[in-house]
């Protein structure tokens, strides 16, 4: 009996709606706060996917002390093993992708010396104290940035023959995640992905981080010597080609990654990225508070009928 208020009380299901809640406070406060920076909005959200994981895994740990207590199995089993599952597909996919850019990058072309200039350029241009290992392939279908300690931009091998100031904008949106850390903040919520991935709620807020970071780099571009409506088409070019189907592996980011498209071309034809207009347009479909509510309720009546 013991074990088992121990399990409810701070166990997986405790754990889950924790990590519910902090979601759902990440998102509404975003969404009220309707005049604030792209930038901010980011690391409110990352900071709550990144509160997910001490929660989720301690909530894990103290289910499985619980039982062992007892000497049982886990209790709901089920929900358990179907939850472990989502959590090797979605493991299984990241390792894929990884595997697949660390072959794209063995196998790229390096990048002239007579380049070296424009990728100082661009370094200095979003504060980099130098530039990264930049290379070229024909394997990607559009620039992607990828590592944590050591990053490499990885542009297809076509950019060679583009204009300087496309290739400066280019290099400025992937070395402008570099400055921005964003390769860490992606490895997070990858990371929160594994375990939330049941969860509606975890990819409304990672569908709002990956355009909020992607806003912000953009509008470093556009002191690049590019203009919006030029910078618009090659992430067109490059959004119609799409992205690898084993998806960009860990800390790696494509620039013209799906679900954030409309978003960014509505910033860059607005010239005011930060305004936001409906303080709930982050919701799927510019939803109302009801279907926050309802998908609130959704979670209670869950837990409610685990624990029956």
């Amino acid at each position: 009996m013991e074990s088992e208020i121990v399990f409810w009380m701070f166990g997986a299901p405790f754990a889950l709606a924790m990590a519910s809640v902090i979601l759902v406070a990440g998102v509404v406060s975003v969404g009220q706060n309707a005049h604030g920076s792209r930038a901010a909005d980011h690391f409110v959200l990352t900071a709550c996917c990144a509160a997910v994981l001490p929660i989720v895994a301690c909530g894990e740990l103290v289910t499985a002390l619980a039982a062992s207590s007892r000497g049982s199995g886990y209790p709901l089993d089920f929900f358990r093993i179907v939850w472990l599952i989502g959590i090797g597909v979605v493991a299984a996919r990241l390792l894929a992708g990884s595997l697949f850019v660390q072959g794209i990058i063995m196998l790229s072309e390096q990048a002239g010396p007579d380049e070296q200039d424009l990728f100082d350029r661009a370094a200095g241009h979003v504060g980099l104290r130098e530039a990264p290992v930049v290379v070229y392939s024909r394997h990607v279908r559009g620039p992607l940035v990828t590592g944590l300690f050591l990053p490499v931009v990885v542009l297809p091998t076509e950019l060679r023959a583009a204009s300087s100031s496309v290739r400066m904008a280019v290099l400025t949106h992937e070395m402008g995640h570099i400055r921005r850390g964003d390769c860490l903040s992606q490895l997070v919520l990858q990371l929160a992905g594994a375990l939330m991935w049941w969860n509606p709620l975890y990819w409304i807020a990672s569908r709002e981080i990956r355009t909020a970071r992607e806003i912000v780099c953009d509008e470093g571009v556009s002191y690049a010597g590019l203009s919006r409506r030029e910078y618009g088409a090659v992430l067109a070019h490059y959004a119609v080609k799409g992205t690898s189907p084993l998806g960009p592996g860990l800390a790696s980011m494509h620039m013209a990654a799906s679900g954030t498209l409309a978003r960014r071309f509505e910033a860059l034809a607005a010239h005011r990225p930060d305004d936001r207009g409906s303080a709930l347009e982050l919701l799927p479909e510019r939803a109302s508070c009801r279907q926050l509510l309802a998908y609130v309720g959704f979670v209670a009546a869950l837990l409610c009928l685990l624990q029956a």
